[in-house]
């Protein structure tokens, strides 16, 4: 295997231990904590709106000096630091709410020391391979991330369900720190395998935000690209968040049931990415892969809000979140392969900084849109507010399919011969 590709694969793995434990976790312990899982929503919107104004600027310096191993180095530094910052706080700290605040400012720093290197990372893809080979880059890279999700969270919890002490550490806050350490140790070979300054051709310019969302606006292309991307990541962020309980309430999923459509979903993903690539050399168009794989999704979407299956056979239930897993691994994989081609080769960190705020707003409109929609129903009993919240998030899948369509349409036109 071509080593370079190889070792950037494996950052997507390593890196993914440090945020499933995050993400599965921290809301345990918060709960626990007497807080609220809203609370998370606000640190993460806060967090967000940071990087809106951050990662553009900072992907411009790793473009302009070439150092983008320093840049990747120190996110994940300080990634790795508030994870193991917070297993210290949470298992040392008073419980006050004092404490819980704390937590939650960690919580967002570390979202911004982590998405910052992602940013980084995602702009090394072009240098993988050419265009026709991202697709097969890309998904194998996501491929080894969900990956990585799985094993970080059967090893950590294997290994806090023994009862171990570390540090005076155990349970869910050492699996932050576990998590932490590992993915610091096997991120570093990658990191280091980079040149300490990567050859740029970007003429040296002061960067402009204003300027920069001048550019991004007047490119009908890439608005409507990052339009569709953050509508269709919408949905499946969103719908990711609900769908325990979702199982449990329309479905009758027990326990087991739901931690098996959660495994499918995520073997599903695995799957999806590493088929991108095949499914892009046979229909010869990234673009028309992704609106399909869109198409498949926004029907997951309707199913699982319309269908009535039967109760004690949950066999079609989990054949759709397998199909769901499935289409959002091409989705994901797919995504960042196509918006590399639609940015200028000697500004790619510049352009992803924009590419990951659209994916991290995407936590923003769904959310808003399923609590309105569950409130609006309220008279209807709960399962008519889940199937309508599920509905109302297929709707919003379309609107990002016609926003592709309209994309592939453009770039169609864009590079049809013109009659003289």
């Amino acid at each position: 295997m071509n080593k370079p590709r190889f070792l950037w694969y494996s950052y997507d793995f390593a890196n993914s231990f440090a945020g499933i434990v995050l993400i599965f976790y921290f809301p345990l312990i918060l709960l626990e904590r007497g807080g609220a899982e809203q609370w998370i929503g606000i640190a993460s919107s806060a967090a967000t709106a940071l990087m809106l104004l951050f990662l553009p600027r900072l992907g411009h310096y790793a473009d302009l000096s070439g150092k983008s191993r320093m840049v990747i180095l120190a996110g994940t530094l300080v990634s790795v630091g508030t994870l193991c910052a917070l297993s210290l706080v949470l298992t040392f700290g008073p419980d006050t709410f004092s404490t819980v605040i704390v937590a939650l400012i960690l919580y967002g720093v570390f979202y911004i020391g982590y998405e910052s290197a992602l940013t980084v990372y995602a702009g090394l893809l072009r240098r993988l391979g050419e265009d026709g080979q991202l697709a097969k880059i890309s998904g194998f890279g996501y491929a080894m991330g969900q990956f990585g999700n799985v094993c970080g969270l059967l090893l950590t919890k294997a290994l806090i369900g023994t009862g171990i002490l570390f540090l005076g550490i155990s349970g869910k806050p050492l699996g932050l720190l576990l998590g932490g350490l590992f993915a610091l140790c096997a991120t570093l070979p990658f990191i280091y395998s980079l040149p300490a300054t990567l050859p740029n051709t970007l003429a040296p310019k002061a960067f402009s935000y204003v300027h920069m969302m001048r550019v991004v606006m007047a490119d009908r292309k890439l608005l409507l690209f990052l339009l569709g991307t953050l509508l269709i990541f919408d949905t499946i962020l969103t719908f990711q968040i609900y769908v325990a309980s979702y199982l449990k309430v329309v479905f009758g999923f027990s326990e087991t049931l739901v931690l098996m459509g959660g495994a499918l979903g995520l073997f599903g993903g695995t799957i999806g990415a590493l088929m991108s690539g095949y499914l892009v050399s046979k229909a010869r168009s990234s673009n028309v892969v992704l609106i399909l794989v869109c198409l498949l999704y926004t029907s997951c979407l309707f199913l699982v809000g319309l269908a009535h299956f039967d109760g004690s056979d949950p066999y079609m239930e989990l054949c759709v979140l397998a199909l769901s897993g499935i289409s959002y691994g091409m989705v994901f994989s797919l995504g960042r392969s196509i918006y590399a081609t639609l940015i200028p080769a000697e500004a790619q960190h510049e352009y992803f900084g924009i590419y990951t705020v659209f994916e991290r707003m995407a936590a923003v409109v769904g959310p808003l849109v399923w609590v309105m929609v569950f409130v609006s129903f309220a008279e209807y009993g709960a399962v008519t507010q889940y199937r309508m919240s599920a509905i109302s998030l297929g709707c919003i899948a379309c609107l990002s399919c016609y926003l592709f369509y309209r994309f592939v349409k453009v770039s169609k036109d864009s590079t049809a011969p013109q009659n003289s």
